[in-house]
Protein backbone atom coordinates (compact mmCIF):
# COMPACT_ATOMS: atom_id res chain seq x y z
CA UNK A 1 0.00 0.00 0.00
CA UNK A 2 1.07 3.66 -0.58
CA UNK A 3 -0.02 7.32 -1.01
CA UNK A 4 -1.42 6.54 -4.25
CA UNK A 5 -4.07 3.78 -4.16
CA UNK A 6 -7.21 3.83 -3.04
CA UNK A 7 -8.50 4.26 0.96
CA UNK A 8 -8.96 1.36 3.45
CA UNK A 9 -13.07 1.78 3.44
CA UNK A 10 -13.49 0.52 -0.17
CA UNK A 11 -14.42 -3.21 0.58
CA UNK A 12 -12.71 -4.67 -2.27
CA UNK A 13 -10.02 -7.27 -2.48
CA UNK A 14 -8.57 -5.17 -5.54
CA UNK A 15 -6.59 -2.61 -5.57
CA UNK A 16 -6.99 1.07 -7.54
CA UNK A 17 -4.96 4.04 -8.31
CA UNK A 18 -6.83 7.22 -7.00
CA UNK A 19 -6.46 10.24 -9.33
CA UNK A 20 -7.64 13.66 -9.39
CA UNK A 21 -11.06 14.28 -7.84
CA UNK A 22 -14.05 14.36 -9.85
CA UNK A 23 -16.42 16.96 -8.44
CA UNK A 24 -19.59 15.71 -8.49
CA UNK A 25 -22.82 17.00 -6.29
CA UNK A 26 -25.89 14.46 -6.62
CA UNK A 27 -28.02 16.29 -4.38
CA UNK A 28 -29.22 19.09 -6.66
CA UNK A 29 -29.40 17.75 -10.28
CA UNK A 30 -30.60 19.87 -13.07
CA UNK A 31 -34.17 19.92 -13.34
CA UNK A 32 -35.95 20.39 -16.93
CA UNK A 33 -35.67 24.01 -16.91
CA UNK A 34 -32.14 23.45 -16.62
CA UNK A 35 -31.71 21.00 -19.65
CA UNK A 36 -33.94 23.81 -21.57
CA UNK A 37 -31.93 26.81 -20.96
CA UNK A 38 -28.64 24.60 -22.47
CA UNK A 39 -30.46 24.06 -25.36
CA UNK A 40 -31.78 27.25 -25.75
CA UNK A 41 -28.11 29.00 -25.51
CA UNK A 42 -26.90 26.22 -28.01
CA UNK A 43 -29.41 27.31 -30.31
CA UNK A 44 -28.24 30.73 -30.48
CA UNK A 45 -24.93 29.68 -32.38
CA UNK A 46 -24.73 30.31 -36.36
CA UNK A 47 -24.88 26.94 -37.74
CA UNK A 48 -24.49 26.19 -40.81
CA UNK A 49 -27.91 25.02 -42.39
CA UNK A 50 -27.11 21.35 -42.53
CA UNK A 51 -26.29 21.31 -39.42
CA UNK A 52 -28.26 19.70 -36.28
CA UNK A 53 -28.67 21.78 -33.76
CA UNK A 54 -29.11 19.31 -30.75
CA UNK A 55 -25.68 17.66 -31.34
CA UNK A 56 -23.30 20.02 -29.51
CA UNK A 57 -25.96 20.15 -26.10
CA UNK A 58 -25.83 16.77 -26.55
CA UNK A 59 -22.60 15.96 -26.49
CA UNK A 60 -22.02 18.25 -23.68
CA UNK A 61 -24.55 16.59 -21.79
CA UNK A 62 -22.79 13.36 -22.40
CA UNK A 63 -19.37 13.69 -21.95
CA UNK A 64 -18.77 13.16 -18.14
CA UNK A 65 -21.03 9.76 -18.47
CA UNK A 66 -19.52 8.64 -22.39
CA UNK A 67 -18.21 6.01 -20.65
CA UNK A 68 -21.24 4.36 -19.67
CA UNK A 69 -22.16 4.04 -23.41
CA UNK A 70 -21.54 1.36 -26.01
CA UNK A 71 -21.47 3.61 -28.81
CA UNK A 72 -19.48 7.42 -28.63
CA UNK A 73 -19.04 8.82 -31.89
CA UNK A 74 -16.91 12.24 -31.25
CA UNK A 75 -17.89 15.86 -32.39
CA UNK A 76 -15.74 17.60 -34.67
CA UNK A 77 -16.59 21.44 -34.87
CA UNK A 78 -15.27 23.58 -37.70
CA UNK A 79 -15.96 27.10 -38.68
CA UNK A 80 -14.43 30.41 -40.16
CA UNK A 81 -12.73 33.03 -38.29
CA UNK A 82 -15.06 34.94 -36.23
CA UNK A 83 -17.94 32.16 -36.06
CA UNK A 84 -17.36 31.79 -32.28
CA UNK A 85 -15.90 28.16 -32.46
CA UNK A 86 -13.21 29.39 -29.69
CA UNK A 87 -16.15 30.30 -27.48
CA UNK A 88 -17.27 26.94 -28.43
CA UNK A 89 -14.04 25.58 -27.38
CA UNK A 90 -13.25 27.95 -24.28
CA UNK A 91 -16.36 28.59 -22.83
CA UNK A 92 -18.87 25.78 -23.86
CA UNK A 93 -17.21 22.46 -23.61
CA UNK A 94 -14.17 23.55 -21.49
CA UNK A 95 -16.60 25.19 -18.92
CA UNK A 96 -18.88 21.79 -18.78
CA UNK A 97 -16.37 19.53 -18.86
CA UNK A 98 -13.89 21.13 -16.41
CA UNK A 99 -12.63 19.06 -13.49
CA UNK A 100 -13.75 16.06 -16.01
CA UNK A 101 -11.97 15.80 -19.39
CA UNK A 102 -8.36 16.03 -20.99
CA UNK A 103 -7.73 19.30 -22.83
CA UNK A 104 -5.04 19.13 -25.57
CA UNK A 105 -4.14 20.67 -28.70
CA UNK A 106 -2.89 20.30 -32.54
CA UNK A 107 0.47 19.33 -32.15
CA UNK A 108 -0.22 16.10 -29.50
CA UNK A 109 0.39 13.49 -31.25
CA UNK A 110 -1.53 10.42 -30.25
CA UNK A 111 0.79 8.46 -28.14
CA UNK A 112 0.24 11.06 -26.13
CA UNK A 113 -3.20 11.23 -26.13
CA UNK A 114 -3.62 7.54 -25.33
CA UNK A 115 -0.80 7.10 -22.31
CA UNK A 116 -2.45 10.83 -20.80
CA UNK A 117 -5.86 8.84 -21.04
CA UNK A 118 -5.26 5.69 -20.13
CA UNK A 119 -7.82 3.81 -19.51
CA UNK A 120 -10.12 6.79 -18.05
CA UNK A 121 -13.37 6.81 -19.61
CA UNK A 122 -13.34 11.00 -19.71
CA UNK A 123 -14.17 13.08 -22.60
CA UNK A 124 -11.41 15.04 -24.18
CA UNK A 125 -11.11 18.19 -26.81
CA UNK A 126 -8.64 18.65 -29.42
CA UNK A 127 -8.10 22.44 -30.63
CA UNK A 128 -6.32 23.00 -33.80
CA UNK A 129 -7.26 19.49 -35.49
CA UNK A 130 -5.42 20.54 -38.83
CA UNK A 131 -3.10 19.01 -41.18
CA UNK A 132 -1.16 21.95 -41.35
CA UNK A 133 1.93 20.32 -43.57
CA UNK A 134 1.94 16.43 -44.47
CA UNK A 135 3.52 15.77 -40.87
CA UNK A 136 0.86 16.78 -38.75
CA UNK A 137 -1.79 15.20 -41.49
CA UNK A 138 -0.14 11.91 -40.42
CA UNK A 139 -0.81 13.13 -36.82
CA UNK A 140 -3.61 13.81 -37.25
CA UNK A 141 -4.46 10.04 -39.05
CA UNK A 142 -2.92 8.67 -36.15
CA UNK A 143 -5.54 10.51 -33.39
CA UNK A 144 -8.69 9.45 -35.75
CA UNK A 145 -7.31 6.36 -35.32
CA UNK A 146 -7.47 6.20 -31.92
CA UNK A 147 -11.02 7.66 -31.60
CA UNK A 148 -12.30 5.16 -34.37
CA UNK A 149 -11.29 2.59 -31.33
CA UNK A 150 -12.75 4.77 -28.46
CA UNK A 151 -15.83 4.82 -30.60
CA UNK A 152 -17.41 1.34 -29.91
CA UNK A 153 -17.39 -0.76 -26.67
CA UNK A 154 -15.63 -4.35 -28.12
CA UNK A 155 -13.69 -5.05 -25.20
CA UNK A 156 -10.89 -4.99 -26.41
CA UNK A 157 -7.70 -2.90 -25.51
CA UNK A 158 -4.87 -1.21 -27.25
CA UNK A 159 -1.68 -3.26 -26.39
CA UNK A 160 2.06 -2.12 -27.03
CA UNK A 161 5.49 -3.46 -26.29
CA UNK A 162 7.99 -1.68 -23.93
CA UNK A 163 11.89 -1.85 -23.40
CA UNK A 164 11.92 -4.28 -20.63
CA UNK A 165 9.59 -7.09 -22.23
CA UNK A 166 6.39 -6.47 -20.93
CA UNK A 167 3.47 -5.25 -22.47
CA UNK A 168 1.74 -1.69 -21.73
CA UNK A 169 -2.59 -2.24 -22.38
CA UNK A 170 -4.60 0.92 -22.83
CA UNK A 171 -8.50 1.29 -22.97
CA UNK A 172 -9.64 4.13 -24.48
CA UNK A 173 -13.57 4.90 -23.77
CA UNK A 174 -13.55 8.75 -24.47
CA UNK A 175 -16.11 11.40 -26.25
CA UNK A 176 -13.69 13.49 -28.15
CA UNK A 177 -14.69 17.25 -29.57
CA UNK A 178 -12.45 18.48 -32.08
CA UNK A 179 -12.14 21.92 -33.41
CA UNK A 180 -10.77 23.12 -36.65
CA UNK A 181 -11.16 25.47 -39.31
CA UNK A 182 -12.15 23.15 -41.57
CA UNK A 183 -12.86 19.29 -41.11
CA UNK A 184 -10.59 17.58 -43.79
CA UNK A 185 -12.16 14.98 -45.71
CA UNK A 186 -12.43 11.65 -43.80
CA UNK A 187 -12.39 8.04 -44.55
CA UNK A 188 -16.16 6.44 -44.08
CA UNK A 189 -14.71 4.88 -41.29
CA UNK A 190 -14.26 8.07 -39.75
CA UNK A 191 -17.05 9.83 -41.08
CA UNK A 192 -19.53 6.75 -39.21
CA UNK A 193 -18.02 8.00 -36.00
CA UNK A 194 -17.71 11.68 -35.85
CA UNK A 195 -20.45 14.14 -35.61
CA UNK A 196 -20.24 17.06 -37.88
CA UNK A 197 -21.06 20.35 -36.51
CA UNK A 198 -20.18 23.77 -38.90
CA UNK A 199 -20.07 27.51 -37.77
CA UNK A 200 -20.88 30.45 -40.24
CA UNK A 201 -19.65 34.09 -39.94
CA UNK A 202 -23.29 35.17 -40.21
CA UNK A 203 -23.99 36.47 -36.93
CA UNK A 204 -24.24 40.34 -35.35
CA UNK A 205 -22.50 41.90 -32.62
CA UNK A 206 -26.09 41.85 -31.12
CA UNK A 207 -26.64 38.23 -31.13
CA UNK A 208 -23.46 37.32 -29.81
CA UNK A 209 -23.93 39.79 -26.77
CA UNK A 210 -27.28 38.31 -26.20
CA UNK A 211 -25.58 34.95 -26.38
CA UNK A 212 -22.59 36.18 -23.94
CA UNK A 213 -25.71 37.37 -21.43
CA UNK A 214 -27.15 34.05 -21.71
CA UNK A 215 -23.65 32.30 -21.12
CA UNK A 216 -23.24 34.02 -17.89
CA UNK A 217 -26.12 32.53 -16.18
CA UNK A 218 -25.39 28.76 -17.39
CA UNK A 219 -22.35 27.27 -18.55
CA UNK A 220 -20.04 30.32 -16.75
CA UNK A 221 -21.75 28.97 -13.60
CA UNK A 222 -20.07 25.99 -11.95
CA UNK A 223 -22.88 25.52 -10.29
CA UNK A 224 -25.09 24.84 -13.27
CA UNK A 225 -23.01 23.21 -15.06
CA UNK A 226 -22.09 20.56 -11.70
CA UNK A 227 -26.13 20.49 -12.07
CA UNK A 228 -25.94 19.25 -15.45
CA UNK A 229 -23.23 16.44 -14.42
CA UNK A 230 -25.28 15.38 -11.88
CA UNK A 231 -28.51 15.35 -14.22
CA UNK A 232 -26.24 13.28 -16.44
CA UNK A 233 -24.83 10.71 -13.70
CA UNK A 234 -28.39 9.66 -12.20
CA UNK A 235 -29.98 9.59 -15.85
CA UNK A 236 -27.02 7.69 -17.08
CA UNK A 237 -29.02 3.85 -16.83
CA UNK A 238 -32.20 5.23 -18.75
CA UNK A 239 -30.46 7.24 -21.53
CA UNK A 240 -28.24 3.49 -22.21
CA UNK A 241 -32.22 2.49 -22.61
CA UNK A 242 -33.50 5.16 -24.82
CA UNK A 243 -30.21 5.01 -27.06
CA UNK A 244 -31.24 1.64 -27.95
CA UNK A 245 -35.18 2.45 -29.10
CA UNK A 246 -33.09 5.93 -30.83
CA UNK A 247 -30.57 3.59 -32.95
CA UNK A 248 -33.27 1.15 -33.72
CA UNK A 249 -35.63 4.19 -35.28
CA UNK A 250 -33.06 6.09 -36.92
CA UNK A 251 -31.65 3.01 -38.53
CA UNK A 252 -34.89 2.23 -39.88
CA UNK A 253 -35.75 5.64 -41.34
CA UNK A 254 -32.55 6.54 -41.91
CA UNK A 255 -31.88 3.03 -43.80
CA UNK A 256 -28.70 3.17 -41.85
CA UNK A 257 -27.48 0.90 -39.35
CA UNK A 258 -24.15 2.92 -39.10
CA UNK A 259 -26.36 6.60 -39.03
CA UNK A 260 -28.74 4.45 -35.83
CA UNK A 261 -25.49 4.36 -34.10
CA UNK A 262 -23.74 7.15 -34.99
CA UNK A 263 -26.55 10.14 -34.19
CA UNK A 264 -28.44 7.55 -31.92
CA UNK A 265 -26.77 7.90 -28.39
CA UNK A 266 -26.62 11.39 -29.23
CA UNK A 267 -30.35 11.59 -29.98
CA UNK A 268 -30.55 10.03 -26.34
CA UNK A 269 -28.70 12.03 -24.70
CA UNK A 270 -30.53 15.53 -26.43
CA UNK A 271 -33.99 13.91 -25.06
CA UNK A 272 -32.83 13.00 -21.52
CA UNK A 273 -31.54 16.76 -21.03
CA UNK A 274 -34.88 17.45 -21.42
CA UNK A 275 -36.80 14.65 -20.04
CA UNK A 276 -36.65 11.99 -17.31
CA UNK A 277 -38.71 9.31 -18.50
CA UNK A 278 -37.77 6.81 -21.86
CA UNK A 279 -39.80 8.27 -24.47
CA UNK A 280 -42.81 6.77 -26.03
CA UNK A 281 -41.70 4.74 -29.34
CA UNK A 282 -44.30 7.81 -31.05
CA UNK A 283 -42.20 10.66 -29.86
CA UNK A 284 -39.42 9.05 -31.31
CA UNK A 285 -40.47 8.65 -34.87
CA UNK A 286 -41.45 12.12 -34.86
CA UNK A 287 -38.40 13.50 -33.97
CA UNK A 288 -36.31 11.41 -36.03
CA UNK A 289 -38.35 11.90 -39.21
CA UNK A 290 -37.66 15.64 -38.68
CA UNK A 291 -33.74 15.25 -39.32
CA UNK A 292 -32.24 15.90 -42.79
CA UNK A 293 -30.63 12.21 -42.90
CA UNK A 294 -29.67 11.82 -46.37
CA UNK A 295 -27.27 14.95 -45.40
CA UNK A 296 -25.57 13.28 -42.40
CA UNK A 297 -22.82 11.23 -41.60
CA UNK A 298 -21.56 8.11 -42.47
CA UNK A 299 -22.22 7.42 -46.48
CA UNK A 300 -22.90 11.33 -46.88
CA UNK A 301 -22.50 12.51 -50.69
CA UNK A 302 -22.91 15.60 -50.21
CA UNK A 303 -19.78 16.59 -50.91
CA UNK A 304 -17.80 16.01 -54.36
CA UNK A 305 -14.41 15.03 -54.76
CA UNK A 306 -13.76 18.98 -55.64
CA UNK A 307 -15.24 20.40 -52.71
CA UNK A 308 -13.39 18.17 -50.43
CA UNK A 309 -10.23 19.11 -52.28
CA UNK A 310 -11.03 22.92 -51.99
CA UNK A 311 -11.71 22.12 -47.91
CA UNK A 312 -8.49 20.53 -47.71
CA UNK A 313 -6.92 23.44 -49.68
CA UNK A 314 -8.48 26.44 -47.54
CA UNK A 315 -7.35 24.45 -44.17
CA UNK A 316 -3.74 24.14 -45.71
CA UNK A 317 -1.59 26.88 -43.04
CA UNK A 318 2.23 28.21 -44.24
CA UNK A 319 4.55 30.35 -42.85
CA UNK A 320 5.90 33.68 -44.75
CA UNK A 321 7.43 36.91 -43.97
CA UNK A 322 6.17 40.51 -44.77
CA UNK A 323 8.71 42.99 -46.14
CA UNK A 324 9.96 43.90 -42.62
CA UNK A 325 10.92 39.94 -41.95
CA UNK A 326 8.56 38.96 -39.70
CA UNK A 327 7.13 36.44 -39.94
CA UNK A 328 3.45 35.27 -40.41
CA UNK A 329 1.41 31.79 -39.75
CA UNK A 330 -2.32 31.58 -41.53
CA UNK A 331 -4.54 29.48 -43.18
CA UNK A 332 -4.78 29.26 -47.10
CA UNK A 333 -8.17 30.62 -46.25
CA UNK A 334 -6.84 33.66 -43.76
CA UNK A 335 -5.06 34.57 -47.02
CA UNK A 336 -7.76 34.98 -49.43
CA UNK A 337 -9.75 36.84 -46.71
CA UNK A 338 -6.05 39.41 -46.52
CA UNK A 339 -6.28 39.64 -50.09
CA UNK A 340 -9.82 40.70 -50.15
CA UNK A 341 -9.04 43.73 -47.71
CA UNK A 342 -6.72 45.36 -50.94
CA UNK A 343 -3.98 46.91 -50.33
CA UNK A 344 -1.30 46.77 -48.25
CA UNK A 345 -2.97 42.91 -46.93
CA UNK A 346 -3.46 42.60 -50.63
CA UNK A 347 0.39 42.36 -51.88
CA UNK A 348 1.57 40.45 -48.65
CA UNK A 349 -1.46 37.94 -48.85
CA UNK A 350 -0.50 37.85 -52.58
CA UNK A 351 3.14 36.66 -52.25
CA UNK A 352 2.08 34.26 -49.81
CA UNK A 353 -0.34 32.42 -51.63
CA UNK A 354 2.19 32.35 -55.25
CA UNK A 355 4.85 30.83 -52.88
CA UNK A 356 2.00 28.03 -52.36
CA UNK A 357 1.08 27.85 -56.15
CA UNK A 358 -1.82 29.95 -55.65
CA UNK A 359 -2.88 33.18 -57.22
CA UNK A 360 -5.90 35.13 -56.65
CA UNK A 361 -7.90 37.13 -58.87
CA UNK A 362 -11.37 39.26 -58.93
CA UNK A 363 -12.35 36.12 -60.62
CA UNK A 364 -11.27 33.60 -57.88
CA UNK A 365 -8.31 31.47 -57.10
CA UNK A 366 -5.72 29.67 -59.29
CA UNK A 367 -4.01 26.55 -58.54
CA UNK A 368 -1.27 25.69 -60.72
CA UNK A 369 -1.09 21.67 -61.97
CA UNK A 370 2.64 21.73 -60.63
CA UNK A 371 4.25 23.31 -57.40
CA UNK A 372 7.10 21.91 -55.08
CA UNK A 373 4.52 22.39 -52.20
Amino acid sequence: WSSDVCSSDLETRYCYRSGDVIPVDLSNPATEADGLALISLCDMLPYHENTLKWIVPAAIFLGPICGIMDYRPGVWIDGEKGSGKSTLYSEFFANAWRGCSFMFTGGTSEPGIRQTIGSDALPAQFDEAEPRNQRAAQRLDAVLELIRQSSTETGGRIVKGSANGSTISYEIRSIFALFSIAAPAMETADESRMARVTLTANHSKEQFAKLCEKLAVTLCDPKFCMRIRARAILNAAVIRESYELFRRVISEVAKDSRKGQQFGTYAAAYWHLQFGNKPPESLVRRFVAEQPWANMGAGTETESDHQQCLQHLMQFKTQWQDQDAKRYDASVYDLIQDWQLGPPEREQAQRALNLLGLHMTDSGLHVSNRHSR
